[in-house]
């Protein structure tokens, strides 16, 4: 593709992108109604991130995790002598 029709094309996909997207107010003005699901999810989100043994009960499963499926794996893969 030369270089001038990939122009043509990003100059077309821009203008179709603009039309579609014409009537979308900008960001700053949608009002965003969240569900009461969503806000104590996010509730208890931020109170386990806040909390000092998250982030290493979070870790520690992370590398049990790990561990295990290396030690699985090498117990499949045997060497051969």
């Amino acid at each position: 593709m030369s270089t001038s029709s990939v122009i043509e094309v990003k100059t077309a996909f821009r203008h179709v992108a603009s039309e579609e997207f014409r009537d979308v107010p900008p960001e700053n003005e949608v009002e965003w109604n969240f569900s009461a699901r969503f806000k104590k999810k996010m509730a208890k989100l931020v109170r386990n991130e806040k909390s000092f043994a998250w982030k290493y009960v979070n870790a520690v499963k992370k590398r049990l995790a790990v561990a295990l499926i290396i030690i699985v794996c090498n117990r499949k893969i045997k060497p051969r002598i």
